[in-house]
């Protein structure tokens, strides 16, 4: 699961402020001088498809995920009874930021996608060989009140980042977020 990572690594009591996208996190508490805070930033998505054959309807099963994927729908004949079933395969993906949609049906299908609970959006694939790519993407807005200091906002999109409050410098009151991930250097704001 993914996970915002929060240290305090001053000597003074700091409370991070998140948002993620336009939605604040409440309830995060004070963090204690070189505690850790950990915050979950996955997401949660509801699939499903709809096609019409033959002026029936066909709604599949919601496919319910936390990791993006690929969605393919595909029309299901259920013999001997000459009936129809749409199905959704889902496939991994090593494209966190995507959903990605297609069918191998000759009809349009339409993929209603949820995230959290609230629709997203919806999307037509009309034939086996178009693709579409829905951008799931979140930004994280982070910023730390230290000591009454305010810090600058980091915006971000890698949802495993560990945001650290430093102390700036050796002088009383000069506070920042250093910002590293996997495989990569820190980041440091300016002095506030």
């Amino acid at each position: 699961m993914n996970t915002l990572t929060l240290h305090n690594g001053t000597d003074c009591l700091t409370k991070f402020v998140v948002h993620k996208n336009q939605q604040y996190i409440p309830r995060l508490p004070i963090v204690q001088p070189g505690a850790i805070l950990t915050v979950p930033t996955g997401n949660r998505f509801e699939i499903v498809a709809t096609t019409v054959i033959d002026g029936r309807t066909y709604t599949s099963g919601p496919i319910n995920t936390t990791e993006a994927a690929i969605f393919v729908a595909e029309v299901l004949n259920i013999w001997p009874h000459n009936e129809y079933m749409l199905n959704i395969k889902q496939i991994p993906r090593r494209d966190l930021r995507q959903l990605q949609f297609r069918t191998t049906c000759l009809r349009t299908v339409t993929f209603t996608i949820k995230k959290n609970g609230q629709l997203l959006g919806s999307v037509a694939v009309s034939d086996p060989v178009e693709t579409i790519n829905v951008d799931v993407t979140d930004t994280y807005h982070v910023y730390a009140i230290i000591n009454g200091i305010t810090t600058k906002i980091h915006s971000l999109t890698n949802p495993n980042t560990v945001v650290s409050a430093v102390r700036c410098s050796a002088d009383e009151g000069y506070f920042a977020l250093a910002l590293s991930q996997a495989g990569q250097s820190v980041q440091r704001e300016e002095a506030v």
